[in-house]
């Protein structure tokens, strides 16, 4: 499921399915961890960059946090695989 929020724009693949599939979960970081990191996003404003490329930026207790989306050739925005910034 997780992989399927992920872009699907051909530049911008960084890998496979199942090469995500070989990433061990402890490796993708503690509940706790990614509660804190996305602590505040529900407040984020989205900020659109280029035709296919935006971000959303919001405060949480780390300061300014930036999650990067892109737009799918579908026209759908979809998570970037490195997303945080």
């Amino acid at each position: 499921m997780q992989y399927a929020l992920y872009t699907d724009r051909p530049d911008y693949v960084r890998w496979s399915k199942e090469e995500d599939e070989q990433i061990p979960g402890s490796d993708r970081g503690t509940k706790e961890h990614l509660l804190q990191t996305f602590s505040g996003i529900e407040k984020g404003e989205f900020m659109q960059t280029s035709d296919h490329e935006g971000d959303i930026q919001y405060m949480n207790e780390s300061g300014e946090m930036g999650f990067q989306m892109v737009k799918d050739e579908d026209g759908i925005w979809n998570v970037s695989f490195t997303p945080i910034q």
